[in-house]
Parts: structure tokens; C-alpha cells; sequence
């Protein structure tokens, strides 16, 4: 049987990054999380369109606002377990696929392992990478950065790379606005 994978993303006041992400998605399936992170001003959900933009495409939305990024995460990859998905694909609103080739990742994905790792380009002022390919039953217990199955922890810099799959992380649709609350969110919000 092969693996079923669907991508994950978190998202707020993003319309630019959404409609880019949506436009490279390659016929796998999305689940959105919407809501200002704790301690964001604005809105509690998107009011830039983002909403109506997602539901027009026929996408569903969980919203959760005032939550802090691994909260958020789990929302999603609950909701892919719940379907019946076996991998969840990381994607915030400010990267896209570039490049995605569904056997190479179907073969990798056979293996069945707790999670992988996968090409991701950056631009210049974004943050260290890190696996964004794992198992629907993985939660996040303390920071968005760890995922445990139980309790065992699942990434490792040693993890298998996954083939057929390049995401890119850039934020340039994003206003300048959005840019400052991020990187003030993650000064102050060290475990996120």
C-alpha cells in the first residue's frame, strides 16, 4: 500500500503566499490552520482575503488563533491523522514546491519511517532548516521543532533525505509589517 501524504500549513494575514503555495501543490491534498500566533495584535483569524481565497478553491480551515506554533502544528497534523493520511508535508505560506515528483517520494516513503528530510532552499535571512516530512501520529510536545511518537523523539540529523521533493522558503510577499511580527515572535517565543 502506498503512503498517503498531504501538506500541513500554518498561515495569517498571508493572501500572496497562499495563492503561490495553492498554484504549486502538485494534486496533494492541504490542510490550513488560521490565527494570530499569542501575542500578535490584529485580527483573531486573516482578514486579507486569505480566507475567502482558500474557501473559493474548496479548502477548509481550522481556525486557532492565540496559539503558540507548536499548538498550531499539532491542530494539523491531528486533523491528517483523523483523515487517514500517514505523512504530513510541512509547508508555511511563505515557501512553495518547486519541484515534486510523486514516485521518487512514494518509493522513499515506503520505507516507513518516522520522518524524513527533504531539499528545502532559502533565502538569505530565514532560519536554519529543519525535517518537515513525518508521521500523522508524531505529535509536538514542547517546541515546533521536536516531534516525539510516545515519547521518542523522531528527528535526526542523520534522517533519510527524501528524493523527488524541493520546497523554497521566501517571504518577499510578505509585508514589512508581517516580517517585524515574525522575527519579534520568534526573539521572544524561543521554544515556539
Amino acid at each position: 500500500m502506498k503512503p498517503k501524504l498531504i501538506i500541513c500549513t500554518i498561515f495569517y494575514q498571508d493572501l500572496k503566499g497562499l495563492e503561490r503555495l495553492v498554484s504549486s501543490k502538485h494534486n496533494l491534498d492541504i490542510i490550513f490552520v488560521d490565527g494570530r500566533f499569542l501575542g500578535w495584535d490584529g485580527p483573531p483569524l486573516s482578514t486579507d482575503g486569505s480566507r475567502e481565497f482558500l474557501h473559493s478553491k474548496g479548502y477548509e480551515i481550522i481556525d486557532a488563533p492565540d496559539l503558540i506554533e507548536y499548538q498550531k502544528r499539532n491542530k494539523y497534523v491531528e486533523k491528517a491523522h483523523e483523515l487517514g493520511y500517514d505523512y504530513c508535508l510541512v509547508i508555511d505560506s511563505d515557501e512553495y514546491i518547486e519541484y515534486y515528483n510523486r514516485t521518487m517520494i512514494e518509493n522513499d516513503l515506503l520505507f516507513f519511517l518516522d520522518s524524513y528530510s527533504h531539499v528545502q532552499k532559502y533565502d538569505s535571512t530565514s532560519h536554519n532548516p529543519y525535517q518537515k516530512l513525518y508521521k500523522t501520529t508524531a505529535r509536538h510536545l514542547d517546541n515546533h521543532r521536536q516531534s516525539y511518537i510516545d515519547t521518542r523523539p523522531i528527528f535526526s540529523p542523520d534522517n533519510r533525505i527524501i528524493h523527488g521533493l524541493v520546497t523554497v522558503h521566501d517571504p518577499k510577499h510578505r509585508s514589512e509589517e508581517r516580517q517585524r511580527y515574525r522575527l519579534d515572535y520568534y526573539k521572544n517565543n524561543p521554544i515556539r
